[in-house]
């Protein structure tokens, strides 16, 4: 019994770490200490900054914008999407003017049957007059759609202005445009994007009646402008094959760029953006448009939709230079843009005679000066 009881001891007793292994030992358990408190430190913090963000967004008033483009295929689908990520309590009303292009007197069920390409039912925005413009808009931004029970009818209409803003639905209900209104009053962003409205016509409205027209004063004006070069090399690539004469194209982004100082004049905040800016870095462009905006606080959902759209693996991965992809429509319109994604191709694809052409055009060579865009040899 006494052996037996030794030999348990022994073999049971055990010998001291040396001190080596015991700094090891204790080294490694502070790490771990201090790697916890950093994490619980870190969590707290995020925590704390989303209830911040939280409480400034319901205390703030919903942010209205108005994102233009003097042209067509300048990116402002791109840069209206980078604004409005989904799920953040933001809406984007995606050229709600082109409702304007359907005749007023056509009835409600042929309206339904219109189809948004057929061009028997269309009209050109630039008929419409500046004052019938910006009521729409306004409309939009501040969610009264009682004068806009049309749109929600046709369902070509609805897809269009709506589908990015709200649940696109089937079929058109009473209680719809009572559940768009309501969405829309919840929002803090309320974005309205158009290629159809020009700087000089909000000018106009706002010289004859200011004082009616609020909204507009207190509304964020983005004015987005691409190298016309690029938007002229971008428009022959069409499925639509269309394209505009210089004098058109550069004339377009002149009349944008002479109002913006008359508007600011009159209390408009409008802040110019290069497309080529925002597609070279977008992190960096949109740090300055969310301040412009008051909304820096939304600058990491804002983030995440940036990767979102440059990302290689995505849809926008076969978006590029290559003119086979701008056979499909699809593609055609395609928001993301990847890292082989090019913004001046057309310096090797726009043709020598209309480059030649574009670049000695007197309007042209203003907007070239006034953006800073070099000429090409």
């Amino acid at each position: 019994m006494h052996l037996r009881l030794r030999r348990r001891v022994s073999r049971a007793g055990a010998e001291p770490l040396s001190p080596k292994w015991t700094a090891a030992f204790l080294l490694s358990a502070a790490c771990l200490a201090l790697v916890l408190i950093s994490l619980t430190r870190r969590r707290r913090v995020m925590l704390l900054r989303d209830q911040d963000e939280k409480e400034e967004e319901e205390d703030e008033e919903a942010a209205k914008i108005l994102l233009l483009s003097s042209n067509g295929r300048s990116g402002s689908s791109y840069l209206s999407e980078l604004l409005t990520p989904e799920m953040t309590g933001s809406v984007l009303f995606f050229e709600p003017l082109q409702w304007l292009e359907t005749p007023p007197q056509l009835r409600k069920d042929e309206l339904r049957a219109a189809s948004s390409s057929s061009a028997k039912w269309r009209r050109s925005t630039s008929s419409t007059s500046s004052r019938e413009k910006l009521r729409m808009v306004e409309a939009m931004l501040e969610c009264h759609f009682d004068d806009y029970e049309d749109v929600l009818l046709s369902r070509n209409s609805r897809e269009r202005v709506f589908g990015r803003a709200f649940p696109l639905v089937e079929e058109a209900h009473p209680k719809l445009l009572e559940e768009y209104m309501d969405t829309c009053l919840k929002s803090k962003l309320n974005l309205v994007k158009s290629i159809r409205l020009h700087l000089d016509e909000i000018l106009d409205v706002l010289k004859f009646d200011e004082f009616n027209h609020p909204t507009l004063i207190s509304t964020k004006v983005l004015l987005l402008v691409r190298d016309p070069r690029g938007v002229l090399n971008s428009m022959l690539k069409s499925p639509f094959r269309s394209a505009s004469h210089p004098s058109k194209l550069c004339g377009h982004v002149l009349r944008d760029l002479g109002s913006v100082g008359a508007l600011r004049m009159r209390g408009v905040d409008v802040l110019v953006l290069r497309y080529e800016d925002l597609v070279e870095d977008a992190a960096w462009q949109l740090e300055d448009v969310l301040d412009f905006l008051g909304r820096a606080h939304l600058r990491d959902r804002v983030m995440r939709e940036v990767e979102r759209h440059i990302s290689v693996d995505g849809s926008g991965s076969r978006r590029g230079s290559n003119p086979e992809f701008f056979v499909d429509v699809r593609y055609y319109f395609d928001t993301h843009r990847p890292p082989s994604y090019v913004h001046d191709a057309w310096k090797d694809e726009l043709p020598r005679d209309a480059l030649d052409r574009m670049q000695a055009h007197q309007d042209c060579r203003k907007v070239f000066d006034w953006m800073n865009y070099d000429l090409l040899e």
